[in-house]
């Protein structure tokens, strides 16, 4: 299924919201293997199968805090969850977290996620697609290095977007650079409708692939209502 300026309209992507720890915008340099691929293709595959990723965490190598004085996980489970609707779409969260209203840039945000000790959060924003030129050459426009930008644009670009499918709909799903974080995002077209669910976990709280794989299949539980 999830900058040159393309024909296709983008929305800008703003700081997140306060929840307690500093905003995260900041290039993805991965703390470890990629997750492998069956993890984000299988649709019907649940949280549950991405528990075997847990064994592979480890912690931020040069994290500033000693293991004794790091915050404890956000409590909660992954397994329970809720639908939320806001507006034009629906997702499933965890029952513990929380789903904020449209704000003034345009975001949805779901947030206070279970296991986080730092900032993580999903961010739902729509753009649209003005000249109907598709999923593909959108995708291809974010990997397209701005000629008037700095010498080091290029290190600010998506990865390579892997096809899924998300509410039956073809999608894309591409990893993100943000800096101090872990990032991703799925997108997904409808029509000319662009909605893009990314997600954003603070780099403190080290390598948790297990983590990434359960926000990405939050992300894919996007439902648009019509």
């Amino acid at each position: 299924m999830l900058f040159a300026i393309l024909a296709c309209e983008a929305t800008p992507r703003p700081a997140p919201p306060a929840d307690g720890a500093r905003p995260a915008q900041l290039p993805v340099a991965p703390n470890g293997p990629p997750l492998p691929a069956d993890v984000f293709v299988t649709d019907t595959a649940g949280l549950d199968s991405c528990a075997r990723l847990d064994a592979g965490a480890r912690r931020q190598a040069n994290a500033s805090l000693p293991e004794d004085a790091l915050p404890s996980p956000r409590p909660g489970s992954w397994a329970d969850a809720k639908r939320v609707t806001l507006d034009s779409f629906s997702i499933e969260i965890p029952a513990v977290a929380r789903a904020r209203t449209r704000d003034e840039d345009g975001s949805y945000w779901v947030d206070s996620l279970p296991t986080c000790r730092f900032f993580c959060a999903l961010e739902i924003t729509f753009s649209h697609d003005s000249t109907g030129r598709g999923l593909d050459a959108y995708a291809d426009a974010l990997r397209t290095v701005d000629s008037t930008a700095g010498e080091d644009a290029k290190d600010w670009l998506p990865g390579p977007p892997s096809p899924i499918t998300v509410d039956g709909d073809a999608g894309i799903r591409m990893e993100t650079a943000c800096g101090d974080c872990t990032s991703g995002e799925i997108v997904v077209m409808r029509d000319r409708r662009i909605a893009t669910i990314a997600y954003n976990i603070d780099d403190r709280d080290g390598y948790q692939p297990g983590l990434v794989c359960r926000l990405e299949r939050v992300a894919r539980t996007f439902k648009w209502r019509t």
